[in-house]
């Protein structure tokens, strides 16, 4: 593509504030026919105000690893990119909720108040993450 790595960043920021100058508009700036931010709803402005926050997020990743080369602590996240469609299907297929619950609800006893449900979702990520890795380290990626 054209431009620099800075200049694609520059633009991502860009877009993500006038995203969320716009999320902000629609939301209060529209009078009698604002769209109040609700996410049960996916209101226009909630919509908007989320694609501000996580095009912000995909800039500083892209200028972290793509323009200064930020590799050493990107594993996480590339073995997850790498399968994405695998594990979105996957997880009506295989029972990695079984699978947690099995292995983590005896350590959710373990905390107070919303304690076990933290632990039970960092659990189930871990538990999916755990699978992706073991076929990225057998080199087997689902392509569509």
């Amino acid at each position: 593509g054209k431009g620099t790595g800075s200049r694609k960043t520059a633009v991502l920021l860009g877009t993500a504030v006038g995203l969320l100058l716009a999320g902000l508009f629609v939301a209060f700036g529209c009078g009698r026919w604002s769209f109040p931010i609700i996410k049960k709803l996916w209101s226009p402005s909630y919509v908007l105000l989320c694609g501000s926050y996580s095009m912000a997020v995909f800039a500083l990743f892209h200028w972290l690893v793509d323009v200064k080369g930020v590799w050493k602590h990107t594993l996480f996240f590339k073995v997850i990119g790498m399968n994405a469609i695998t594990i979105y299907f996957g997880q009506s297929l295989v029972g990695f909720w079984r699978t947690n619950e099995r292995l983590f609800t005896w350590v959710s006893t373990l905390f107070p108040g919303n304690g076990p449900a933290l632990v039970m979702a960092l659990g189930y990520i871990a538990v999916c993450w755990l699978f992706l890795y073991f076929l990225y380290r057998k080199n087997v990626f689902l392509k569509v």
